[in-house]
């Protein structure tokens, strides 16, 4: 399935579910006012709380703040693991109506980058011509380093403690301008 046929099934049940139950939910007048759909592929592998956390509670604040728009959703996509029957976080999405595809789609942008989002995360919409569209976010570099605890040889997590680990990057990007562990 393309981008562009998951675009159209979520533009289809938005409308859906904005027909048959008008009201029912506390943001549907917000996304009344707010009729541009976009919809933000966050390339990071993140768990829902992370995803809200990181980037979808900031950046409802700011467009809230900005009268342009509001995060109305987001979700998980999930893909196989060399383990049979288990899965791993490919990236994160976010749902979000804005005021127009002008202003607003380049301040949800760059408030998008400004919260960290990494190469290849993207926005998707249909433009006014009702073209789709994918844009790029962000030129920043993620440096994902996964440790599961299952590929590598039993002497490597024997003698490697993941926090000490974790509290090395983190301490070698303390105060600089390069990144930050995650």
């Amino acid at each position: 399935m393309t981008a562009q046929d998951q675009m159209e099934i979520l533009n289809s049940l938005r409308k859906l579910f904005k027909a048959k139950e008008p009201g029912k939910y506390p943001e549907y007048k917000a996304v009344q006012k707010y009729s541009k759909f976009v919809f933000a592929t966050i390339v990071e592998p993140l768990t829902p709380d992370e995803r809200n956390k990181r980037y979808a509670d900031p950046l409802t604040a700011y467009l809230e703040e900005q009268e342009i728009g509001v995060v109305t959703g987001g979700g998980t996509l999930l893909g196989d693991r060399a383990h049979p029957d288990e899965k791993d976080i490919i990236n994160a999405g976010i749902d979000i109506e804005l005021a127009n595809l002008d202003e607003a789609l380049a301040l949800a942008k760059g408030k998008l980058i400004e919260l960290g989002a990494p190469f290849g995360s993207n926005v998707e919409y249909k433009n006014h011509e009702g073209k789709f569209l994918t844009e790029p976010i962000s030129e920043l570099e993620l440096l994902h380093v996964f440790i599961d605890n299952m590929n590598l040889g039993d002497e490597i997590y024997e003698n490697t403690d993941t926090q000490s680990l974790y509290k090395a990057f983190d301490t070698a990007l303390a105060g600089s301008t390069i990144g930050e562990a995650r």
